[in-house]
């Protein structure tokens, strides 16, 4: 692993920064238990610390561990009010576990940070569309013409 992740300058007290990056890199390496071992470390010692929780996420996504993919997620709304994204993520780890409700609430928070976020406008489309509400699904259609690429390109 490079020694810029971890200078002798910082004797122990590395920066969660760097911390953060050496588990970036390893995990572009396939290192994926230290690299596992070194986020949880950051998640539990840098409480408000959204990074961590966003690669933390991707393994845990990728090993099947609903439960701790909407821990994180709640932590990331917690950390990230105003992050589109982390809502999407949040919803997104709703919906794995069967809570559609809540989940559509955390697509609606999403829309209002960023109406153009396109992954939120479609899944609370489909939602609309599933229950048959016509009405709110003409709302939204008309919100994504508006803030998304051309008439009702997501419908192709």
């Amino acid at each position: 692993m490079p020694s810029f992740c971890a200078p002798a300058v910082f004797g122990g007290a590395v920066p969660r920064e760097l911390r953060g990056r050496r588990a970036a890199l390893l995990l572009d390496a396939a290192e994926y238990a230290e690299a596992e071992e070194l986020l949880e470390d950051l998640v539990t010692t840098e409480p408000d610390y959204a990074w961590p929780r966003s690669l933390l996420y991707d393994i845990c996504r990728a090993r099947g561990n609903k439960a701790r993919c909407l821990e994180l997620c709640r932590d990331l709304v917690r950390i990230e009010p105003e992050n589109a994204v982390a809502s999407g993520m949040l919803a997104e780890s709703l919906i794995s576990v069967g809570k559609s409700t809540e989940a559509m609430s955390a697509v609606r928070r999403a829309l209002e940070i960023d109406p153009r976020y396109t992954y939120a406008a479609g899944r609370l489309f489909d939602d609309v569309l599933e229950r048959r509400d016509f009405a709110a699904a003409r709302e939204i259609a008309d919100l994504m013409e508006r803030f998304q690429r051309g008439p009702r390109s997501f419908l192709a």
